[in-house]
């Protein structure tokens, strides 16, 4: 290849070579240059540049809890917030009068 580079750019250089055969000779160089380098990236002997990932990932943070504990868990949390509710409420079961203070 790199004999083939040297005389493509010997030719270029000639005084007597036209603008044209010049550009095309200059394509040509570029040409082998690319395609070479694209082997060598394809083989692993180059690296590339990155290309864009896309990925699912699913993760569980440790052992999944029991449909029991779960239960239970969500009677608990039931209990707090009725809790919460009764506190909210008068003693004639009616809601508190409450002022939005701004």
């Amino acid at each position: 290849m790199e004999a083939a580079h040297a005389r493509i750019l010997q030719v270029t250089r000639d005084k007597k070579t036209p603008p044209g055969v010049r550009v095309d000779g200059a394509k040509a160089c570029f040409d082998m240059l690319d395609r070479m380098l694209q082997r060598m990236q394809s083989m692993g002997f180059l690296p590339s540049a990155t290309q864009k990932i896309s990925a699912d990932l699913n993760h569980t943070g440790g052992d999944l809890r029991a449909l029991a504990d779960l239960e239970a868990e969500l009677r608990r949390v039931r209990e707090i917030a009725g809790q919460a509710d009764d506190s909210d409420t008068g003693s004639d079961g009616s809601q508190a009068d409450r002022q939005d203070v701004a």
